[in-house]
Formats: structure tokens, C-alpha cells, sequence
């Protein structure tokens, strides 16, 4: 644990927690209360959220280790700000620093982990016992997160029964796209003779199309109609979303394919440069297996994650299943603009799908479940596994 009195360097953005925060912060068993230590599912950060009405905001999720250079212990990771209902403001600062606000509800279920977070109280108690007080401990971390996996990996497969699998992505991060290839490829021969596929992307936020390029042909019953987006071609868009593509860490294939459209943009002299047009993908084969495939969501669904699932409810093999999806889709590839002399920088849209002009947007909306599944239930798992009975 490092020294309890820390000192970021970021202006206003950092703060020092003092030893009776870290102690309160550190013994707060129960999952419901919002102070506690917290981590990612990477472990690349860990914070301690704190009581701290300095300022505008009730609460601080201060740094106490991060892996990432750029943030040091003592700097404020997020803040929270209290409305009625026990609903919350949320201001959450990415790795790169850009600025995410939501609201939350923490009268349900500690909501932190549809952005990653998971409280120490929310694994099973270390002295074989259950923490009474804390829904999120014991048997319901286990209804929550049924396998050990879930506690540190990003993606991994797990054979349910002799006629379920089980793939789970939390991300569809740049970064988790070549584990996402290699695991469907180990699993192949599972996923060829099981008849049931579960893929669980709840709290997935996103990331890029292609990571979930492996999953194409095993949800491909029928070809599938993807509608376009228009780019807002301006300059200064054009010179910041070629720069996003280098910065994204993509394959090379990828970036080239993506730069060309941005370069193709600037030289059209359109204000609206289209970025493709609406087109029906087709692929050789329907694969024999699986033959029924269930695709869990909820709330922390949304962007990549929600482009998957317009495609994936095409599949006449598909059912999804949980809670509706966040809804923000429509408005797309988000770039950064810093303003001199003030900290923090905007994220904007620079593409708008034409999917609203015909009415079908999903902005503020989401995409609804064919299924409901409440995931807090001890036997969700179970439930899901009915749906293909």
C-alpha cells in the first residue's frame, strides 16, 4: 500500500487522502456504500473513493497504484456528485484524461463495475464466511461473476456443460482483439460439436468493430444489413481522427483502410463525406454449430459493443438476453479537443449514422433484450442455459 499521505502533480485535479480516509475506505465491507478500495479487472489501477465535499462533488476516487505512467498516486480517477433517489453524477476520467459523465444508481447494485470497477467487498469473504450486509459478497459474487476468471481477464472461454460454452468479453478493446482471435481459435472444436454458445459482453463499453471479427461466422445465418454513417469532414475532423487511427494501436491493415477513408474525406470537398454505404454482408456458409447462441448485456453495453449486437440480432441463432443497452451508437468515433489553458479535454462525435434519418436510432434508448435476465439472481446462469431448452 503506498504512503496514505498522497500528492498528485495535475492542478486541482489531484488531492491528498489522509490516513483516516484510507482506514475508512479500507474497512467499508459493505458493497451498497459508496466508499471503499477499488480496482480494475487488469489491476492496472487501484483507488480509494472517499467522502470529500471539497469543491462541487460529495466523493473522489483518489489513485492509490496505477501501472500507467501517466497517473500517479493522489490523482483524482473520477468524482461523484449526490442528486435525489440516491442517484449520483458521475464525472470519470479516461486513461487518456478525457472526460465521461453519467448518473448512477446505487440503490440496486453497486453500479461501478459497468466502468470497470470492482470493490473488494465484492469477492467471497477470505475467512469462508459471507458478509451478511453486503449483497455483492459471497454467493452473490459468485451469481454475479459465476467463474474465477471474471476476477482478472479481460476474455476467456469456459465449457459450461457437455452442450454449453461460455465466452466472455468484457471489451472490445484494440488491445483484447488478438486474445479474442486466439481463444475462439483454441475453442474450436468445443464450438463446432456444442450445440449452445453463451457470449457475455455485459459492461462491455466498446472499442473497435474488428476485435469481434472471429464471432462473424459462427453468428452468420442470413446476410446482414449494415447502414452506413456520414463523417462531418472538416479539416481540423479529418486531421484529428487520422491521428486517433495512428495513436489506436490497430493492425496495420486496419489503420491503412481507415486513414485512407479520413484522407479520401478531406480531398471530397464534401461537408458530409460518407464513410460507406449501406451494404447486406454475406458469407459462404451457415455453420451447422452451434445451433442456439445467447448474448448477454446490460447497461455497460454500448458504442462497439452495440454496433456487435445490431449485426449479432440479425442471426436467426441468437437470443439476447439481460437488460437494455446504454444507447450511445448513433453519434460515433469520438475525437479529442484540448482547450489551452484549461485541464481536461472534450470528446466529440465526428460520424452520424444515417440509421436516424429512418428511424432507428438507439441513442439515449439502447437495444432491448429478447429475454430479461436479471443478473443480480443467484441462478442467472441457470436462466440464461433455459432459453435454449
Amino acid at each position: 500500500m503506498p504512503d496514505p499521505k498522497l500528492e498528485g502533480l495535475i492542478g486541482h485535479e489531484a488531492t491528498v487522502l489522509t490516513m483516516r480516509q484510507l482506514k475508512s475506505a479500507k474497512t467499508n465491507r459493505n458493497a451498497l456504500d459508496i466508499e471503499g478500495i477499488y480496482h480494475t479487472a487488469d489491476t492496472g489501477y487501484q483507488i480509494a473513493i472517499i467522502k470529500d465535499k471539497k469543491g462541487f462533488t460529495d466523493y473522489k476516487g483518489v489513485i492509490l497504484s496505477s501501472r500507467k505512467p501517466n497517473w500517479k498516486p493522489g490523482d483524482i480517477k473520477l468524482e461523484l456528485k449526490s442528486m435525489p433517489d440516491n442517484r449520483y453524477q458521475l464525472v470519470h476520467f479516461n486513461a487518456d484524461r478525457s472526460v465521461l459523465i453519467d448518473r448512477l444508481d446505487f440503490s440496486a447494485e453497486n453500479p461501478m463495475k459497468y466502468y470497470g470497477w470492482t470493490k473488494v467487498s465484492d469477492r467471497a469473504n477470505p475467512n469462508n464466511g459471507e458478509d451478511k450486509t453486503a449483497p455483492n459478497t459471497g454467493a452473490a459474487a459468485k451469481a454475479y461473476a459465476p467463474f474465477e476468471q471474471e476476477q482478472n481477464q479481460q476474455v476467456f472461454f469456459v465449457s459450461v456443460n457437455d452442450s454449453t460454452s461460455y465466452l466472455r468479453i468484457k471489451s472490445f478493446d484494440v488491445r483484447n482483439a488478438s486474445a479474442v482471435d486466439s481463444i475462439v481459435k483454441a475453442h474450436e472444436q468445443d464450438l463446432a460439436t456444442k450445440p449452445f454458445f453463451i457470449i457475455d459482453i455485459r459492461g462491455n463499453g466498446g472499442g473497435g468493430d474488428f476485435t469481434y471479427r472471429p464471432l462473424k461466422k459462427y453468428l452468420y445465418t442470413q446476410p446482414v444489413h449494415t447502414i452506413g454513417v456520414d463523417f462531418f469532414a472538416t479539416p481540423e475532423n479529418v486531421k484529428s481522427f487520422t491521428t486517433l487511427i495512428k495513436e489506436a494501436g490497430l493492425p496495420r491493415d486496419v489503420e491503412d483502410e481507415y486513414v485512407g477513408i479520413a484522407i479520401a474525406a478531406g480531398k471530397s470537398g464534401q461537408r458530409y463525406y460518407s464513410f460507406g454505404d449501406d451494404s447486406y454482408d454475406t458469407l459462404p456458409q451457415v455453420l451447422a454449430y452451434p445451433t442456439k447462441i445467447a448474448v448477454l448485456i446490460d447497461k455497460g453495453c454500448a458504442s462497439a459493443a452495440e454496433q456487435f449486437l445490431l449485426e449479432a440480432r440479425q442471426s436467426k441463432k441468437v437470443t439476447l438476453c439481460g437488460v437494455s443497452t446504454q444507447g450511445v451508437l448513433d453519434y460515433a468515433n469520438l475525437c479529442i479537443f484540448k482547450v489551452e489553458g484549461i485541464p481536461g479535454v472534450l470528446d466529440y462525435p465526428t460520424t452520424r449514422s444515417r440509421r436516424i434519418d429512418q428511424g432507428q436510432g438507439i441513442d439515449n434508448v439502447g437495444i432491448k433484450p429478447d429475454v430479461h435476465i436479471n443478473f443480480k439472481e443467484s441462478d442467472w446462469l441457470e436462466q440464461v442455459v433455459r432459453v435454449f431448452q
